[in-house]
């Protein structure tokens, strides 16, 4: 069974876009490990986290600020925007 149920939410923004001071902020190495490290520290909750503009190209695939991203063991899902 898929711990889905229980996936740490990122609210990825790009720096600059008035972040508050319990946004946490990427720093330098693997920006993907970052994220799954921080997943396993916030199963269950949501964590805003600031990526250096200088660092998006580094993020894989569709996740590219503005988004919102499930992460779980299974890997990591874009969680459609509202209407």
């Amino acid at each position: 069974m898929s711990d889905l149920q229980c996936p740490a939410r990122f609210l990825l923004r790009a720096e600059g876009d008035g972040r508050g001071s319990d946004a946490v902020l990427l720093a330098d190495g693997d920006p993907w490990q970052q994220l799954e490290d921080l997943a396993d520290l916030h199963r269950g909750e949501t964590v805003v986290v600031v990526v250096p503009a200088d660092r998006i190209d580094e993020l894989p695939g569709m996740l590219r600020p503005p988004a919102t991203v499930d992460v779980d063991a299974d890997g990591w899902r874009v969680v459609p925007e509202g209407p």
